[in-house]
């Protein structure tokens, strides 16, 4: 007898391929989700008994737990298999990995844990890996147990959503490598296809009804890229009460204005990037030039390039200028200028040093602010002794602003001691050239209340990995509650701002002006103060950091402006 899971959306169990439709305990069938998709280990009863039937007895679990087991073993006929489907001892239960049987969300994992294991120089090209990744789409029919829930089984529910954040993770990166790939070959038809599901899994992201968007003024339909324009604009009105960033909005217009040789909509288009980063979209239906105009766009390309030469020169002089004329003499680090400079919060390319008057917001008052243009960072224990990778120094690309730096190897962090902040927001910019595992903890706290609670740490936590952003409750050691987790791609060499902010325990995350979460906590955490920790796993990255403040809220927390890059 062979046993077939679907736990990849509304969650299914067969038997030789005929519908279960009796087993009725809820906790039962959580129960044979669990142990099958953590086969790999064995678990202790008492633990599972406290999994299911939390604040219970000790007795009343471990029976309820007996109860469940024998449900499912005569539901799925174990009694009478040679090879049963679970193993049980006195103590212990696992999932029976030899057992037949067949499980989507398994099978799910193992065909994309061969994609980054693969001998490829560029998986854009890569027609085996884009294969394989076709194989993983199809099994993903929906979220992980989409619609299941157990209403008082904190510990199974929040392995649920770890989980399910998980697979919709790698769906999304899987999506994301498969419109590349088709993308890179112009069929433009099968990438618009995986730029639908990723707008359908992703329905709250901006950046992929922008991919899809693309893809459809590629595929030469332009009536539906407004419309995907326009679907995009009210699901962040809805949702999040914001407009379209100003990026959508242009990919919107350059789209509008293209322009018909006749009224069907069947074309082949490109996309040009310039110089500036702006985009706009051309026909690819070869055109004759006269020699004329030939020698026209000539010489304005020679022309611009000449203009493109000179500015440059003169902005590495102007940076040269900005240098402080005195560190060597007096040991100040402060950038001189003799020119007044206007208070905006307006920054060009990290450059600009911020003023207390624009660190916060109306209606905030100022708690803390580091700019690092003194060289030091204060309170920042291991900032002050340059430990873990820690330095101050010019930023590379703009000697005038001395900003914080992190390039150690190792795992590291920084807190600022002496200081903990109640209902305030934390903004912090920061910069990454690499994929570094940062979090950014607000309200961090350690062994407090220990003695009552049994609580060592704790913290509101964002941690920026690779393609997703998580943002966690923690009270450590007794959990570590999900509060959200998006697929988020930090662009390399730009500045972002973060925000973070706790408001009579109402919990809010922005990024760049976006956003990300709000969350208002039962019981919310105490004053604590901020820290930033890495997660190198191996790999040396650089991040850079600027501006740091902390403001008093006196009212519900508004977002500042993003700066510009």
């Amino acid at each position: 007898m062979r046993l077939d899971l679907s736990l990849l959306g509304k969650a299914e169990i067969r038997l030789d391929e005929e519908l279960v439709g009796d087993l009725r305990s809820e906790k039962a069938r959580a129960l044979l989700f669990f142990i099958t998709i953590e086969s790999n280990s064995s678990h202790r009863r008492d633990a599972l008994a406290e999994m299911f039937w939390p604040d219970k007895p000790e007795g009343y679990g471990r029976n309820s737990l007996k109860q469940a087991l024998s449900l499912l073993r005569k539901t799925l006929g174990d009694q009478d298999l040679q090879e049963p489907f679970m193993l049980t001892s006195k103590h212990e239960v696992h999932f029976n990995a030899g057992s037949p049987h067949w499980v989507d969300a398994v099978e799910f994992e193992k065909i994309t844990s061969t994609v980054p294991l693969h001998a490829h120089q560029n998986i854009k090209t890569c027609a085996a890996c884009a294969k394989q990744q076709e194989r993983a789409v199809k099994l993903y029919r929906d979220d992980f147990l989409a619609e299941f829930y157990l209403a008082d089984c904190q510990a199974f529910d929040e392995w649920l959503i770890t989980k399910r954040e998980a697979y919709k993770r790698v769906m999304s990166d899987s999506l994301g490598n498969l419109i590349a790939h088709h993308e890179q070959k112009n069929e433009y038809d099968k990438a618009c296809k995986y730029g639908e599901r990723l707008v359908a899994l992703e329905p709250w992201s901006e950046s992929s009804h922008q991919t899809l968007m693309r893809l459809l003024a590629l595929c030469g339909k332009r009536s539906a890229a407004l419309k995907q324009y326009h679907a995009c604009e009210q699901m962040l009105e809805s949702e999040f009460s914001i407009a379209p960033t100003t990026k959508t909005i242009s990919l919107f217009e350059q789209i509008k204005e293209w322009k018909f040789d006749d009224r069907t909509e069947d074309k082949s288009l490109k996309f040009v990037e310039r110089e500036e980063a702006s985009i706009k979209i051309v026909e690819s239906t070869p055109e004759t030039i006269p020699l004329p105009r030939r020698w026209l766009l000539s010489f304005a390309v020679v022309f611009s390039m000449i203009l493109i030469g000179f500015t440059f020169i003169k902005w590495i002089k102007s940076e040269e200028r900005a240098i402080p004329t005195t560190l060597e003499s007096d040991g100040d680090t402060s950038p001189t200028n003799s020119e007044p400079v206007e208070e905006s919060f307006v920054q060009v390319s990290g450059q600009q040093e911020i003023f207390p008057s624009e660190a916060c917001g109306p209606g905030e008052s100022l708690l803390y602010l580091e700019d690092f243009q003194d060289g030091e960072a204060q309170g920042w224990v291991q900032i002050k002794f340059r430990t873990q990778g820690w330095d101050i120094t010019p930023h590379p690309d703009s000697l005038s602003n001395w900003v914080l730096v992190n390039n150690g190897s190792q795992n590291a962090g920084a807190s600022l001691n002496g200081r903990e902040f109640g209902n305030a927001v934390w903004r912090i910019r920061f910069m990454t050239d690499g994929k570094r595992i940062i979090s950014f903890n607000w309200r961090d706290k350690t062994d407090y209340v220990i003695k009552e609670s049994g609580v060592e740490f704790s913290a509101y936590s964002a941690r920026f990995e690779p393609s997703r952003l998580v943002i966690f409750r923690t009270e450590w050691p007794i959990h570590n509650p999900l509060l959200s987790g998006s697929s988020l791609y930090l662009e390399r060499g730009t500045w972002h701002q973060l925000e973070m902010s706790t408001f009579e325990g109402r919990l809010e995350v922005w990024l760049d002006g976006q956003r990300m979460l709000v969350y208002e906590d039962p019981k919310p955490l105490p004053s604590g103060t901020i820290s930033i920790r890495f997660d190198s796993q191996g790999t040396e990255y650089t991040y850079y950091f600027d501006d740091i403040s902390v403001c008093e809220l006196t009212a519900p927390f508004v977002p500042m402006p993003t700066p510009k890059p």
